[in-house]
C-alpha cells in the first residue's frame, strides 16, 4: 500500500510542476502587459510573489532548480531594477518555464496520416470512361455513352459487346473460361489484399500491407549491372516518424532509356508527398515497401485517382495476357448487370 502511495505521489508531481508553472506564466504576463511597472496584486507585489515562488519550485523541477534560485535572486531586487533589464529578465524567466512544460508534457504519438479517396469505382461510368482517355466535352460524351451501356447490360451479354471492353479483351477473358457478363460477376477472387490500414513508417510491420504518406527525400534510378533488362527505381521516403526506402521494378529495354528513367523522377521530385501502398518488407537496410503502387499528390488533402491506394483489393487467378487491374476494371464494369441476376438467398435470410 505504501509502494502504491508513493507511485501514485510520483505520477502527481508532473501534474503539480505543470500547475504550478501555468500560475507563474499568468502573473508573468499580466506583468509584461502592465509594462514591467513591478503590478500590486491582492496580497503581494509581482516582484514579491516571483521570488518566493521560484524559491519553493515543486520537486520535478529540481533539473532547473539553480536556474530557478538564480531568478528568485534576481527578482528580489526587481524594483531597484531598470525597465529594459526588468523586461529581460521576465523573457528569460518565461522561456525557461515554457522549456519545462514541454519536458513535463511528453509529446503525442503522430496519429495514421489521412487520404481523401476519389469517387468510388463501383460508378461504371468512371471506370469505364477511365479505359479510355477523353477531355472537355469528348470526355462528357465517352461517360454518357458508357453510361447508356451500363444500363442494357445483361448477365447474358456477351464479353465482347460491353462497351469499354472489346473483342481483344474478350479473347483473353475467354481462355479463364469467362464468356458473358454473368461470366465475369460469377469469377470470385481468391484472395484480398488489405491496403486500407494507413500507417506512419514507425508502426509499419514486416509481411503485413499498408499504406503510408510521407516526403520524398530521395529518387533515384537506373538499369541493374546483372540484368540490362532489369530498370529499378529507388525511392527514400520520410514521415515524422522515421524513414522507408521503395523499390520498384521494371523488367524490358525500353526501361533501360536515361531519358525514361529521368522522366519517372521527374514524377517523384524532392520534397514530394507520395502515397505508397505495399508490402512491408525488411532487408539489412531497414524496412521497405517491395514493388509497391505509387502515387504523388499535388497538395494535401487531395483527391487520390489510383483505384488500388488506400484499398481493400480483390485477386483473382489470372491468365497469360491478362494483369490484375485489367481484371479487376473489367468486373466493376459489369457490375451494374447484378441488379438484373435473381438474388439466390431467400428472403427470409437476406
Amino acid at each position: 500500500m505504501e509502494q502504491a502511495a508513493e507511485l501514485t505521489g510520483l505520477a502527481a508531481e508532473p501534474r503539480q510542476a505543470e500547475a504550478w508553472i501555468q500560475r507563474l506564466q499568468h502573473s508573468l504576463r499580466l506583468e509584461a502587459e502592465g509594462g514591467y511597472a513591478d503590478l500590486q496584486g491582492r496580497t503581494s507585489r509581482f516582484s514579491d510573489f516571483l521570488n518566493g515562488a521560484l524559491c519553493a519550485a515543486p520537486a520535478a523541477l529540481d533539473p532547473i532548480r539553480q536556474q530557478l534560485l538564480a531568478l528568485s535572486r534576481a527578482y528580489g531586487i526587481y524594483g531597484d531594477t531598470p525597465p529594459l533589464q526588468r523586461r529581460q529578465l521576465v523573457v528569460r524567466t518565461r522561456q525557461l518555464l515554457h522549456r519545462e512544460l514541454q519536458r513535463l508534457r511528453p509529446a503525442a504519438a503522430p496519429g495514421p496520416p489521412r487520404l481523401t479517396m476519389a469517387a468510388s469505382a463501383s460508378s461504371v461510368t468512371a471506370v469505364a470512361a477511365s479505359n479510355t482517355p477523353a477531355s472537355g466535352s469528348s470526355a462528357r460524351t465517352a461517360r454518357q455513352a458508357c453510361g447508356v451501356a451500363a444500363a442494357r447490360l445483361q448477365p447474358s451479354t456477351p464479353l465482347a459487346d460491353v462497351h469499354g471492353m472489346g473483342s481483344r479483351l474478350a479473347g483473353r477473358l475467354a481462355r479463364l473460361g469467362l464468356l458473358t457478363a454473368g461470366d465475369l460477376i460469377r469469377y470470385y477472387p481468391r484472395d484480398y489484399v488489405d491496403y486500407s490500414r494507413l500507417q506512419r513508417i514507425e508502426a509499419l510491420e514486416p509481411g503485413t500491407t499498408a499504406t503510408v504518406v510521407a516526403t520524398v527525400r530521395r529518387c533515384h534510378s537506373f538499369t541493374s549491372r546483372r540484368n540490362s533488362n532489369l530498370t529499378v527505381m529507388e525511392i527514400q521516403l520520410q514521415d515524422p516518424t522515421g524513414r522507408l526506402k521503395v523499390t520498384r521494378f521494371f523488367v524490358g529495354k525500353r526501361f533501360g532509356s536515361t531519358k525514361w528513367q529521368m522522366a519517372q523522377c521527374r514524377l517523384f521530385p524532392v520534397g514530394a508527398t507520395v502515397a505508397a501502398s505495399g508490402l512491408v518488407k525488411r532487408s539489412r537496410y531497414g524496412l521497405s515497401l517491395l514493388d509497391p503502387v505509387l502515387e504523388a499528390l499535388d497538395q494535401p488533402g487531395q483527391p487520390l485517382q489510383s483505384g488500388q491506394i488506400g484499398r481493400v483489393l480483390a485477386v483473382y487467378p489470372l491468365a497469360a495476357g491478362i494483369g490484375a487491374d485489367t481484371l479487376r476494371k473489367a468486373v466493376a464494369t459489369v457490375l451494374p448487370c447484378l441488379q438484373r441476376c435473381a438474388d439466390p438467398l431467400p428472403p427470409a435470410l437476406r
